[in-house]
Formats: C-alpha cells, structure tokens, sequence
C-alpha cells in the first residue's frame, strides 16, 4: 500500500483488522511506512557556497512582458553581462556578472546605472539583489541596508553630474559675460538693445 491513508481509512482498517487478517497485515504495513522517514525530492539544487561568492547578481523589474534575450542584451550593451535570465511571465530579469573578470565592478556600475531608463515605453528599475526568496526580517534589513547604500551612490553620482554641469554653465556665462549683461526685467540681448538704441 503506497499511497498515503486519511484519518477516516486507517480508522476503518483497525477496526477491519481486529476481524480480519489481511486488514491486521495492511494495517501493520501501513505503520510500518509511517515510522520510516520519508526523503523530500529536492526539485532545486544547492550550489556551493563557492559558486555563489563568484558572481553578483542584479535584479531588473517592470519590464515589457514581450522582453527578449537580444532586448536586454541590446539595452545593457554597455554593462555586457555574462549571462541573463529572464521570467515573462512576471516581467523581471536578472543579471549576472563573473566576479572573476578584473573589470566586473564597471561593468555592475554601468548597469546599475541603467535604472529607471525607458525601455519598450516602461520605466524599468534595475537594483542589487540580495540572494534567496521571502520575507524573513533578516533578508528585509538586507535589502533595506543594500538600497539604502545604492541610493547614497546614485545621489552622490548625481550630485557630481550637477555640480559638473554648473562648472560648465559658469565657463560659457565667464564667456558671454565680457559684453553688457542683460538688464533685470528686459529679455533683449545687449547687442540687439545697442542696434535699438541707435
């Protein structure tokens, strides 16, 4: 007997049994295979904690549930990831780098840079990841001190953009500047103001 009782059957076959031979067998059978431990088919194999120190991985959501490889790969061809993996039917991805190549940190960089880029019209996001599945406290505080960490680098990445920018503008105004400025109120450049006041 190798499919599993219900409560009501084992019932039926102790009182069968106490008339019955057979059903005393069966019955002593079916304990039998209840005291040995049942081994669990693991669907999922466990890689070492060797394989999983040799990569970073990152998470890319809200993405066109049309997405494919050559998309992703065409998107994040500055990035070059070593291998994708892409779920459809959730409209995620994920990203994988070979911690073993020298140049591996740039290459995570500008990917993490991609995030929040348009791509097939959606605004997808693109994020560390953390390992694993769940909603244990352990791996929320993880994430939370992960993207906390991330957001720090994006602002201070965008704070050296703008202040980069306003070198820039201060430069081309130095420039400008040696003619006469523009009078509070008036939108009229000085040189076209002189031709007036003639």
């Amino acid at each position: 007997m190798s499919e599993k009782l219900t409560k009501k059957q084992l019932k039926a076959l102790q009182f069968k049994s106490k008339n019955s031979e057979k059903a005393a067998e069966t019955l002593e059978k079916v304990i039998q295979t209840k005291q040995e431990p049942q081994k669990k088919n693991k669907t999922r194999r466990r890689k070492s904690s060797q394989e999983k120190k040799d990569r970073k991985i990152l998470f890319i959501g809200n993405l066109p549930y049309n997405v494919s490889n050559e998309d992703l790969e065409k998107h994040f061809k500055s990035s070059s990831p070593d291998k994708i993996r892409i779920r459809q039917e959730k409209g995620i991805a994920f990203l994988e780098f070979e911690t073993e190549t020298e140049d591996y940190v740039k290459r995570v960089e500008a990917a993490l840079k991609m995030h929040h880029t348009i791509m097939n019209n959606r605004k997808i996001n693109v994020e560390l990841t953390v390992g694993g599945g769940g909603n244990s406290k352990q791996r929320i505080t993880k994430i939370k001190s992960k993207n906390e960490k991330l957001e720090k680098r994006r602002k201070q990445l965008e704070l050296k953009r703008h202040k980069h920018e306003l070198e820039k503008r201060s430069a081309n105004t130095d420039n400008t500047d040696k003619d006469e400025p523009l009078t509070s109120g008036s939108s009229i450049h000085p040189s076209r103001k002189q031709l007036i006041d003639k």
